[in-house]
């Protein structure tokens, strides 16, 4: 859509009355604004339209088109700042002219018909700097358009040599390095990535650390502190550097194009207590196969009971009937299921398939036990004192060291959880950076909130399984800065072309390996369930034990006979002079008592 601006604005006009009639003018599509003349009026109203910003709107909202008479460009357009984002087309219109001195009426049609006409565009990289002027092409009215430059203002407008930014940044490796070199640079991730984009724009830059050490947030009596205050201040043009999107920064500065994602954690140091396991030989199978594994035992002795039965009533085999039984059979099947074998094997041909099908299906999961025991006897589990935000709020013993100056600071400072406020308030230690809190980890109990992938986060610091506060982060640039969208463009491009993640791979995956590849032997964590096992079989047996002898000894004087316990065990012909004598036989629990006369 086109729209001669000129026709209902004049350097008088509010910029109120210019954004409405701008949004009339658009319907949402965007839309060909037309300046007729750059005149001593026109020119008034362009330096107000760019004054506003409205100039730098991105290409899809508005294009500017302005009609100038060719021998005014140089004079009027060079020395006015005109910021490299400014969508700006200028029309310089050449006619033919019988008079020798050309003036505003040049442009007029009475100047002559016109010859042709010059579309360029002119821009500065920054106040104070060399103008910049591109030709778009020319246009003829007897042939149209040529020579047209069909590339992008983003790749028309992509050398800034010349251009010296100010940036800052703050330590936060691996992220964010600052690089205290005989020349201040800045390294880590962000910095590669800074790198890359000043080598694809041709710029220069300087960079300084934080004024105060932070990243930014508000003080007590409302100021930007950090990184934030210096843009909204514009005493840098760039933050470069790990800085998360949040609403209430981007109310004083912008951001470019989130560049990854962060989530941060809690880390503690490593405790030194193992974990006791008491189900460290029931792990290896889950309830419903050692369910399964007990009605296979189950049914498998049923079923040879079943068969030994059939074989003695029908093939009249000799095979004692007390060694057949239920009970004996299940015994048998159970020292089987346990590799243990059988003291005898089946005489029939049936039975004999069957015992070696069932004692080769235990074979196979016996393997199997063995091999998933070996693997959770070799894993050794730590006890963490707490998991996450509420364990520190129950444990109540640990502290919780945050970044001053951070969004996660202002994460739970002014959190609507009540968890969170809990936390703040109880618990949370305010720090300078990132070195200082760990180094609070390492010497006392303290919970340290730091990204998830730091660095820092050695073997001797474990960090804790829950994920909190993902954001987004970006370099921060200036309110309205005019090299946000050139930012914007260049670093989609480094991302399609893979730059960005083979430089994540490399700055981001430095995190030190704590594989122990040392064999080291099993400690008592680890068969603690088999040694309680054995401790209680033995209790119990001695229980057994006393209520025997308690049970011996109440029938002995619920007869008024006296009883002594003999240990020496009974020969073939036992003979005791006129005296009472317990015999305890082998395989019963019966007491008889004996009267023997001396031969």
């Amino acid at each position: 859509m086109y729209h001669a601006v000129c026709n209902n604005a004049s350097s008088e006009t509010s910029i109120e009355d210019i954004k409405r009639l701008l949004e009339s003018s658009s319907h949402g599509d965007g839309a060909m604004n037309i300046i007729l003349s750059d005149d001593e009026a026109g020119m008034g109203f362009i330096d107000k339209v760019n004054a506003s910003g409205l100039f730098g709107l991105s290409d899809e909202q508005h294009e500017w088109l302005v009609l100038s008479c060719g021998s005014r460009v140089t004079d009027r357009w060079s020395r006015r700042y005109m910021p490299v984002n400014n969508h700006v087309t200028i029309a310089e219109i050449w006619r033919e002219s019988s008079s020798s001195s050309v003036g505003d009426s040049a442009c007029d049609s009475e100047s002559g018909p016109v010859t042709h006409v010059e579309l360029m565009e002119i821009y500065h990289l920054a106040p104070g700097l060399t103008a910049h002027r591109h030709s778009l092409g020319r246009w003829y009215p007897d042939t149209g358009a040529q020579s047209w430059d069909n590339h992008s203002i983003y790749e028309r407008r992509r050398d800034f040599s010349g251009l010296t930014l100010r940036v800052a940044t703050k330590e936060g490796a691996p992220v964010t390095t600052f690089l205290q070199t005989p020349v201040p640079d800045v390294g880590g991730y962000m910095g590669e990535i800074w790198k890359l984009l000043a080598n694809v724009l041709n710029f220069n830059y300087t960079v300084s650390p934080s004024v105060d050490g932070e990243w930014g947030g508000l003080d007590a009596n409302g100021r930007w502190t950090g990184l934030v205050g210096m843009l909204q201040r514009q005493e840098v043009d760039v933050s470069v550097g790990h800085l998360s999107i949040t609403r209430d920064r981007s109310q004083v500065i912008d951001y470019t194009e989130s560049l990854f994602m962060l989530g941060y954690s809690l880390f503690i140091k490593k405790p030194s207590t193992l974990d006791f396991s008491w189900t460290t030989y029931l792990d290896s199978f889950d309830g419903t196969l050692w369910a399964i594994l007990c009605l296979t035992v189950l049914c498998g002795s049923a079923s040879m009971t079943f068969m030994y039965t059939l074989e003695r009533r029908w093939l009249a085999t000799d095979r004692p009937r007390d060694s057949d039984g239920p009970l004996d059979t299940l015994l048998r099947f159970f020292g089987i299921a346990c590799q243990q074998g059988a003291d005898e094997t089946p005489g029939g041909m049936g039975t004999r398939f069957f015992f070696w099908a069932f004692f080769l299906a235990m074979v196979i999961g016996h393997a199997a036990y063995s091999a998933t025991l070996v693997s959770f006897l070799a894993v050794q589990s730590l006890v963490l004192p707490f998991h996450g935000l509420d364990g520190l709020l129950n444990d109540g013993t640990y502290r919780l060291g945050v970044v001053n100056g951070t969004s996660m600071y202002d994460y739970f400072k002014y959190s609507r959880s009540a968890t969170h406020r809990q936390v703040f308030k109880r618990h949370v230690w305010p720090l300078h950076d990132h070195k200082e809190g760990w180094d609070h980890v390492r010497a006392e109990k303290m919970a340290y909130f730091a990204w998830t992938g730091s660095v820092e986060a050695t073997c001797d610091i474990v960090k804790l399984d829950d994920e909190y506060y993902k954001h987004n982060v970006a370099f921060g640039v200036q309110k309205h800065s005019p090299y946000k969208q050139f930012f914007d463009y260049h670093l989609f491009r480094l991302i399609e072309s893979g730059l960005l993640k083979h430089t994540a791979d490399r700055e981001l995956s430095k995190r030190e390996s704590c594989d122990d590849r040392e064999m080291k032997g099993l400690g008592l964590p680890s068969v603690v369930s088999a040694l309680a096992l054995l401790a209680g079989g033995h209790l119990l047996s001695l229980l057994v034990l006393v209520a025997e002898l308690l049970w011996c000894w109440r029938a002995a004087t619920s007869r008024h006979r006296p009883l002594r316990a003999t240990t020496r065990r009974p020969t073939k012909s036992p003979r005791v002079h006129h005296s009472s004598a317990i015999v305890v036989r082998e395989n019963s629990i019966a007491i008889s008592w004996k009267l023997v006369s001396k031969n």
